[in-house]
């Protein structure tokens, strides 16, 4: 998290949006006031958040800061937020002008080839459904699909911007959350055709595809 503007302070609560979608606040909130279910925010879109800690980061290290906030120009990793994606627009709730106050946020490219993963077991594929999950709020440019059928046992498709961005992702998998023997397929690359021209024509054809 990079700060432009004010302070962050371990303890506030905040409002995370994001310029490229309308992510809204579930309905899950039973009104009792617990920070474990954040309250919804209005027609504005994004959720309320606390921030629980801040950490320095240095060379793949953390330490808690030791000042307790982050000032303009600081840069550290927060922690105890649920909703909060990269490339949200952090805001102070009780700032008046929050919504004047969007960032042009991230826009990664499109996927441009996907696999099939498969992990051993039922239990597996859970971990493996959640795992991708995470990964996938972490890195934006990571597209994974089929997580709804993880717990019938089938495949989940991801998609990434190239073969190292998907074996990287697949030995994050391996290292990071413990999963061993998840089965990777072929990789798939991804088409854009377009019509170039109109034809007009009489009678039975047959039409072949050419690809390469």
């Amino acid at each position: 998290c990079r700060v432009y503007s004010g302070s962050l302070k371990a303890g506030d609560v905040v409002l995370c949006r994001n310029a490229h979608d309308n992510r809204r606040a579930d309905d899950g909130d039973d009104g009792d006031g617990d920070a474990d279910t954040p309250p919804p925010v209005g027609d504005g879109g994004g959720r309320k958040e606390r921030i629980s800690s801040l950490l320095d980061v240095a060379g793949g290290l953390f330490d808690r800061v030791a000042s307790g906030s982050c000032g303009p120009g600081g840069v550290c990793a927060i922690v105890g937020t649920k909703e909060c994606r990269t490339g949200d627009t952090i805001t102070s709730v009780s700032d008046p002008e929050a919504g004047e106050r969007l960032l042009a946020g991230v826009s990664p490219p499109p996927p441009v080839i996907s696999v099939r993963m498969e992990a051993r077991t039922g239990d597996d594929t859970r971990r493996l459904a959640e795992a991708l999950a995470i990964m996938a709020v972490e890195d934006p440019s990571l597209v994974v699909t089929g997580a709804d059928g993880a717990a019938a046992h089938r495949p989940l498709v991801v998609s990434g911007l190239g073969e190292l961005h998907v074996e990287v992702t697949a030995d994050r998998i391996r290292r990071e959350h413990g999963i061993e023997g998840v089965t990777v397929g072929l990789p798939t690359v991804e088409y854009r055709e377009t019509l170039t021209g109109a034809v007009c024509t009489d009678g039975m054809h047959r039409f072949e595809r050419t690809v390469g």
